[in-house]
C-alpha cells in the first residue's frame, strides 16, 4: 500500500488540547525538528542546499513506498503516514514522538529480497527554545529498510541515528550561531554495518536593516565499520570516504515573507567519496568536487 498521499508538504489531521497535540499524516519527523534548531546559515535544498552531506538530504520521504529506499540515508525526513504526538510547551521545552505505518510488505518485496518486510520510521526528540537559546536532541530508527536486490541486499536492515543541535542569538550585533552533530549507523547485511558521523557549524549576521550574510560549514567523516556497500550518498566503509561542504550567501529581505539570495556553494569530496552538491546530478568519479553560484527569490505564502 502506497502512503504517499496527495500532499507533499506538512499536512495532517488530529486533536489538540491541554494534553498536547495528536495528529496523523505527513509531517517533519521529531529528529528533523531537533536538528533544525541548530541548522543555521544555509538553505536545505537547491543549489545552495547544505543538507545532503550532513543529513542525507531534507524533504519528503515515505518508508512504505517501494521507491523510497533511495532515501534510506535521509535523516531530515518529512515522512508520510505518521502517527504523531507533541507535548504542551513548558516554557520553551517540548517533547515530540512519531512512528510511521508499516503495511507495505507486498510493494516493498519488489525492491528488497526479504518477503513481508514492513519498513517503519520511529522518531523521538526533545527541543528547548527560550529567548536566545535553542537546543535539540533526537533519536530515530529506520526498521527493516533494505538496499534493494540491485545493490546486492538479501535482508532488510535496521538503521538508527542520534543527533544534537544548539543555537544562540546575540541580541546586540544581531548574530545567530548554530551547530549540529549526527551519529548514524546502518545495518547493511549479516554482521555488516556502516557508521558515519557528520557535523555542521553556521552563522547568520543581520548586517543592517534588510542586509544579511549567512554561512555554513559541514563535514562528513570517513565511513566506519565493515560494510561492503554504501548507503545513500555514504560510501562503503573505508578510508578517504568523507567530504567538506561550504556555503556563503548574501540575503536581502524585501519583507518578512520575501527575500533574494545570492550565494556560493562548494562540496569537496575525499578520494573515495561522491557526495553531490545540492540537487545537482550525482558525481560519476569519486574524489571530484562540485561548486556553484546561485541566485533566487523566495516568497512564503
Amino acid at each position: 500500500m502506497d502512503q504517499t498521499g496527495f500532499c507533499t508538504r506538512n499536512s495532517a489531521v488530529g486533536f489538540k488540547g491541554a494534553f498536547g497535540n495528536v495528529h496523523f499524516g505527513r509531517w517533519d519527523t521529531p529528529m528533523k525538528r531537533a536538528l533544525n534548531v541548530g541548522t543555521v546559515g544555509a538553505t536545505e535544498t537547491g543549489l545552495l542546499g547544505m543538507s545532503f552531506v550532513a543529513f542525507g538530504g531534507s524533504g519528503g520521504a515515505d518508508a512504505t513506498n517501494s521507491a523510497d529506499p533511495i532515501n534510506r540515508g535521509r535523516w531530515k525526513r518529512r515522512e508520510a503516514g505518521l502517527s504523531y504526538y507533541e507535548s504542551p510547551n513548558f516554557n520553551g521545552f517540548q517533547v515530540l514522538g512519531a512512528f510511521s505505518s508499516g503495511n507495505a510488505a507486498a510493494d516493498y518485496a519488489a525492491v528488497d529480497a526479504t518477503q513481508n518486510a514492513k519498513p517503519r520510521v520511529q522518531s523521538i526528540a526533545a527541543t528547548y527554545n527560550n529567548g536566545p537559546i535553542g537546543i535539540g536532541l533526537g533519536y530515530e530508527r529506520h526498521k527493516e529498510f533494505g538496499l534493494g536486490t540491485s545493490l546486492g541486499s538479501t535482508t532488510a536492515g535496521d538503521d538508527d541515528a542520534w543527533g544534537v543541535s544548539a543555537s544562540y542569538t546575540f541580541a546586540g550585533p544581531k548574530v545567530k550561531i548554530g551547530a549540529t552533530y549526527l551519529a548514524q549507523s546502518y545495518e547493511t547485511g549479516p554482521g555488516r554495518n556502516l557508521d558515519k558521523d557528520t557535523w555542521t557549524l553556521g552563522v547568520e549576521w543581520n548586517v543592517a536593516g534588510p542586509h544579511n550574510i549567512e554561512a555554513q560549514y559541514a563535514q562528513a567523516g570517513d565511513s566506519k565499520g565493515n560494510s561492503l556497500v554504501g548507503v545513500g550518498s555514504n560510501p562503503a566503509s573505508g578510508a578517504n570516504t568523507g567530504a567538506q561542504d561550504y556555503s556563503i550567501a548574501y540575503v536581502y529581505n524585501f519583507s518578512k515573507r520575501t527575500d533574494i539570495r545570492l550565494g556560493y556553494h562548494k562540496t569537496d569530496n575525499d578520494a573515495n567519496a561522491k557526495y553531490k552538491l545540492g540537487n545537482t546530478a550525482s558525481l560519476l568519479t569519486a574524489g571530484d568536487s562540485q561548486s556553484a553560484y546561485a541566485m533566487y527569490i523566495s516568497h512564503k505564502f
